[in-house]
């Protein structure tokens, strides 16, 4: 049974912004049933982990045009532009640059236009000296398996070798360090977008153990994954919670 104070959060996190409603009405208030009633009041993730969990799923699932409508809704709640910021940089490490720029460009636009000065006051970008070490630290943290050191190994690395090398060095060593996100709001984040690009089951089941070990629960990590549920559909979800299950 939807909540009767569906209606009244929807208003609330959305504001100024104006709903589809003129052009598909009906389609607009099923939605908005779904995404503001029983699934938004599911779980003790407040409004903030909720739409940073939802943001990270649309850059999982490409969707550029609500990334950009739910990053206002995220700013309306309160999080902070670095937060919404540090969601975007993590998820190159996922994606890739030619996927991830379109997302850059429209947050930008969004805080140019709320008056959002940039570059944001951020922390310096990690000495390259540092980031092996950090991003080993990370990892085993987050009981993430770290390959053979590459580096110290004589002669050519192995394909794979270098690939878990730069891993370190790159995806954990440089983003995962930073502040603007905590660890298992990172973690979480990323089990999230995982879970919206469908087809890395490999990766997914490894995040998994990194959200555990961070201190996410199945019951955490469920509802996060929930709150993607009217965003990213019922198939890439469903795999999720099982993977869940079976944990």
């Amino acid at each position: 049974m939807a909540h009767r104070n569906t209606r009244k959060r929807f208003e609330r996190m959305f504001q100024d912004e104006k709903p589809l409603g003129e052009s598909d009405p009906g389609f607009v208030e099923m939605f908005n049933r779904f995404a503001y009633g029983d699934v938004a009041h599911r779980g003790a993730l407040h409004d903030g982990q909720r739409s940073l969990v939802v943001l990270s799923s649309l850059l999982g699932c490409d969707a550029l045009d609500e990334f950009e409508v739910m990053a206002q809704v995220s700013l309306n709640v309160g999080v902070e532009p670095r937060a919404v910021k540090e969601t975007i940089y993590q998820s190159l490490a996922f994606l890739g640059m030619g996927r991830v720029f379109p997302f850059l460009r429209v947050a930008n636009d969004l805080f140019e236009s709320k008056g959002v000065a940039l570059p944001l006051d951020e922390a310096p970008v990690p000495e390259l000296s540092t980031t092996h070490h950090s991003g080993v630290e990370i990892r085993e943290r987050l009981n993430l398996q770290v390959g053979d050191d590459a580096a110290s190994e004589p002669g050519r690395p192995s394909p794979m070798e270098m690939l878990e090398g730069l891993a370190t060095d790159y995806a954990f060593g440089d983003y995962f360090t930073r502040p603007g996100l905590d660890l298992p709001t990172r973690e979480m984040a990323a089990f999230c977008l995982l879970t919206a690009m469908g087809d890395c089951d490999e990766d997914l089941r490894r995040h998994l153990a990194a959200n555990i070990a961070v201190g996410n629960d199945r019951d955490v990590l469920a509802d996060a994954v929930l709150q993607c549920l009217p965003y990213i559909g019922f198939p890439r979800v469903r795999k999720a919670l099982r993977l869940l299950e079976e944990r």
